[in-house]
């Protein structure tokens, strides 16, 4: 056999893995991203999301705007979560600021649920948007640790990276 046709074999091998572990990751994995954020904040990193990685029907968004009162945000916040719960999903809810009228409202709905279920990060940014929806694969306990990394590890400054 030659490299040519060996390398072909690899290749499509490699794609209808990926493919059985995507299938398998939107069939069985039951993790939601709740991003909820001020404004627009969290429909723009979703779709930055999506444009990177696909269309995902993972991830919810919550917005608060200055019409919103807080305590319908804080409703409808608490609604989302208690369903995705519900239906067995946990939920990984990442928030623009911590101590925030978003955080609050995502810290007042942890009230009845396991953490197990459910965990919060605040301090939101697009690589820890894009490893929470790429690394669903991961325990909820694995998935936060993960991206919490990742949100560490993705705040640079030029100059100080090319000493």
């Amino acid at each position: 056999m030659s490299k040519k046709y060996f390398y072909l074999i690899f290749i499509d091998y490699n794609r209808a893995k990926t493919q059985q572990n995507a299938k398998y990751i939107k069939e069985n994995i039951l993790i939601k991203i709740l991003i909820a954020t001020h404004s627009h904040l969290s429909s723009a990193l979703k779709d930055a999301v999506e444009l990177i990685c696909g269309e995902s029907q993972h991830i919810e968004i919550m917005s608060l705007y200055h019409e919103t009162s807080i305590e319908e945000f804080t409703q409808a916040v608490a609604k989302t979560i208690e369903t995705s719960i519900k239906q067995g999903e946990s939920v990984l809810a990442l928030v623009d600021i911590y101590g925030a009228s978003p955080f609050k409202a995502c810290a007042l709905s942890s009230k009845n649920i396991d953490p197990e279920n459910y965990r919060i990060i605040s301090g939101v940014n697009l690589p820890m948007a894009i490893e929470a929806v790429m690394s669903r694969h991961l325990t909820l306990n694995e998935l936060y640790v993960s991206v919490l990394q990742t949100g560490k590890e993705s705040i640079k400054e030029f100059f100080n990276e090319l000493k």
